[in-house]
């Protein structure tokens, strides 16, 4: 008998532990404030946070664990998080996520407890709500401990003409809800990559432009800025509510009104214009098609295309079968991701062709639709403004809608979707000099291949513009760069061996940046 009970006793403590073990590895929030260096400092950036040892070769920034009731606004966020079924349902995800991602080969990108969230004080820069991701970061409690690597920092929000955006004005706004959901997406993204995250961040700091500029935006950035975009639109097709525009308080400026209102309506407005043909600001291009009718790596685009595929691919738990996705391939760019996720669910791959085909420049970077489209969409304009028949209107809409069939019938036989887009090939010499193979500038492209020609060469610049010009050919009858070995025959061996040397100098120097990268932030030598 006392065996018995015994042995109910231990079975019961064994299904408390089981129980508070799931429910600690729960994804939740947890406010916290930075421990500084200097007492009479209070840190506003990283540089001014506590480091302590953690390992014999480790360190981390120290945080502490606070009570949301000692500042009004951490109250204030608090009550709003809690009530979100939104943000409630984006931490479900995120649990999921650790769930499907793969065991990190560093111990300190571990996050399996709370996210720590960070809200900055009045005095703060202004960049609006953000996250830190692959840091090791230490909170203390008061009985102990944890360890994360995501860090949310909520702060307010500077406007162009120097005015704030302040972190109650956001929650009063709605703008709070959208915000924090986009910064977990991230989150998520990181938990999906592990160490390869820190990848993906390296190419863009490689190949990157600004943040958010349509004629600069980089494909990597694009699409990491694009996933989350991506899970705006799908929260606000599921929480319509938590993501309509709320009427403003009074005491809000105007100018942080217009602001309130025009990130709100970005992300509403989104779905509702081509994919060929506007910014990441949400602006038409009006009459510039030719400028920028190439232009799809833009985040707002890949958000679109990301959520369009997300939401039509008619798979039970879309959300979670596209982390899998994430997890197993690490894409870094969206056509990537495109044919990963053909590859990982084929029966819906004529879903997500007949996707690319009538939403993105999807074989569409020809001449041929170009000025198809740009006649269809003038006309369009035109007869809409009554300065155009309806017929001749017509006539254009007919020729864009025949070519994109005919473009169809070759896409259900199989077209290619991974070489819609050129992605960027790049090889780079021993002195650093770089040139990407799919540049489609010809003179640009000879301009950089001239690193690769020795100097004793008769006439350096004309040998790179002939070899450029072949470099050209070959690429447009391929569609795009994918493998050195591409160019066997199209140019001398000499140099076929410099181009195939310098893709392996490419490889090591992006090797050497994550291993540098890596050991900063683990030992945070460099923040």
């Amino acid at each position: 008998m006392k065996t018995a009970k015994f042995s109910l006793v231990l079975f019961l403590i064994l299904l408390h532990f089981a129980v508070c073990q799931k429910l600690g590895a729960e994804v939740s929030f947890v406010f916290v404030s930075p421990c500084s260096e200097d007492a009479a400092v209070v840190p506003v950036d990283l540089p001014h946070v506590k480091i302590v040892s953690t390992t014999s070769n480790g360190r981390a920034f120290l945080f502490r664990e606070t009570e949301p009731s000692d500042s009004s606004v951490v109250q204030s966020v608090n009550s709003e998080l809690n009530k979100s079924l939104a943000v409630k349902k984006a931490l479900e995800l995120w649990d999921a996520a650790r769930k499907a991602a793969p065991a990190p080969g560093q111990q300190w990108i571990q996050s399996d407890g709370p996210v720590p969230v960070w809200v900055l004080d009045g005095s703060s820069p202004g960049q609006g709500p953000g996250i830190f991701s692959l840091l090791p970061i230490r909170i203390q409690r008061k009985n102990g401990y944890f360890n994360s690597s995501q860090l949310i920092i909520l702060d307010r929000l500077k406007t162009a003409r120097d005015r704030y955006i302040s972190i109650d004005e956001m929650i009063s706004s709605g703008l709070l809800i959208q915000m924090v959901c986009h910064e977990i997406f991230h989150g998520i993204m990181a938990d999906l990559y592990r160490e390869r995250f820190l990848y993906f961040n390296i190419q863009t700091m490689f190949m990157g432009g600004p943040h958010d500029l349509p004629t600069e935006t980089d494909s990597y950035l694009a699409f990491k800025e694009g996933f989350a975009e991506a899970a705006e639109l799908w929260f606000s097709r599921n929480f319509p509510a938590e993501f309509a525009p709320r009427k403003l308080p009074e005491n809000i400026c105007n100018e942080a009104k217009a602001m309130i209102l025009r990130l709100s309506q970005k992300r509403l407005k989104m779905l509702e214009f081509n994919r060929c043909i506007f910014e990441a600001n949400g602006q038409i291009k009006d009459g510039v098609l030719k400028n920028g009718a190439k232009n799809i790596s833009t985040e707002g685009v890949i958000g679109s295309l990301i959520f369009t595929i997300i939401n039509n691919a008619n798979l039970s738990d879309s959300m979670i079968k596209t982390f899998t996705v994430l997890a197993n391939a690490a894409p870094t760019s969206f056509f990537e991701f495109a044919a990963e996720f053909m590859r990982s669910f084929p029966d819906r791959t004529n879903t997500i062709r007949r996707i690319l085909l009538e939403y993105t420049n999807y074989t569409i970077f020809s001449n041929d639709a170009a000025a198809l489209y740009e006649k269809y969409y003038l006309a369009k304009k035109s007869f809409v403004m009554g300065k155009l028949s309806r017929q001749e209107f017509l006539n254009a809409k007919n020729n864009w809608n025949n070519w994109k069939k005919e473009q169809l019938e070759k896409v259900n036989k199989g077209a290619d979707v991974n070489n819609a887009l050129p992605q960027p090939f790049v090889v780079i010499t021993r002195e650093g000099y770089s040139v990407d193979l799919n540049d489609e500038d010809q003179a640009r492209l000879a301009w950089h291949l001239e690193a690769f020609i020795p100097k004793n060469t008769p006439n350096v610049t004309k040998a790179a513009e002939f070899y450029a010009a072949k470099i050209l050919q070959k690429r447009n009858e391929i569609r795009v760069f994918q493998s050195v070995n591409q160019l066997k025959g199209v140019v001398p061996e000499w140099l076929f061996n410099k181009i195939s040397a310098g893709f392996k100098r490419n490889l090591s120097r992006i090797e050497k940046s994550l291993d540098s990268e890596i050991s900063k932030r683990r030992t945070l030598t460099s923040f």
